[in-house]
């Protein structure tokens, strides 16, 4: 499942085209490290949805927010569902931990720039 946006109707008229992929957090054969995709930006009052997955550690994942802060009205469930409707604009950066059934974690930085969506007129 990849990244996923309603618009308001009569605003933001703009065409957003969903990933092809999930973000991914690639533990690698020899030592753990990070490399997910970006993150899409979101529209305050719209809806926003992005899935992360684990790969190359031991099932089941777990996703958690371990620093900075979720735009408001986002949350991510332990199975890496990052979904809501933001309720505010502005940049908001935070970590996301993923931790396998064995107990290894690596964690990844992420972005997600809200803009407001106001009718012209």
């Amino acid at each position: 499942m990849g990244a996923s946006m309603t618009f308001c109707s009569s605003c933001c008229r703009a065409v957003v085209s969903p990933s092809s992929s999930p973000s991914t957090v690639i533990w690698p054969a020899v030592g753990r490290a990070c490399a997910p995709a970006t993150l899409p930006n979101g529209f305050a009052g719209a809806d926003y949805s992005q899935t992360f997955s684990g790969v190359n550690g031991v099932a089941p994942f777990s996703f958690e927010v371990v620093g900075g802060a979720l735009p408001p009205g986002i949350n991510l469930s332990p199975a890496g569902v990052l979904s809501g409707a933001p309720t505010a604009a502005g940049v908001f950066s935070f970590t996301v931990q993923v931790t396998d059934g064995a107990g290894n974690s690596t964690q990844a930085n992420y972005v997600i720039q809200v803009s407001s969506c106001t009718l012209a007129g």
